[in-house]
């Protein structure tokens, strides 16, 4: 992003709407690999937030999420806690998209916090 805060160009677009929302739900729901993410084995924080479309005649603004532990490298060889590892995602999210770490904490959702399942 250039460098128009991001709640000035968030605010340009319109909101997603319920239906938008649903979607994305079912998308994520559907995306055969996120529970793989959040197994016993492999532990990780997601964080959702909204981006600007991808099309600039599109107004609405849309959902997007990262998984930390989709870092190019490995977290644990790298990190030496969960928390270097979701601080280094945030700085990369902050310098990419300029998203505010208020705004990725907001979005924020750990295995252990959530209540999602395992498949």
């Amino acid at each position: 992003m250039n460098s128009i805060s991001y709640f000035d160009l968030i605010r340009t677009h319109e909101s997603p709407t319920k239906d938008d929302i649903d979607r994305f739900i079912r998308l994520f729901a559907n995306d055969h690999s996120w529970y793989k993410q959040l197994s016993d084995a492999r532990d990780g924080t997601f964080f959702f937030y909204l981006l600007p479309p991808p099309v600039t005649k599109d107004n609405k603004a849309i959902i997007s999420y990262v998984w930390s532990n989709s870092l190019s490298k490995s977290w644990d060889e790298n990190y030496a806690t969960e928390q270097e590892r979701d601080g280094a995602m945030m700085d990369n999210l902050f310098s990419e998209h300029s998203i505010p770490k208020e705004i990725l904490e907001i979005g924020k959702i750990k295995k252990k916090d959530s209540n999602l399942s395992n498949h």
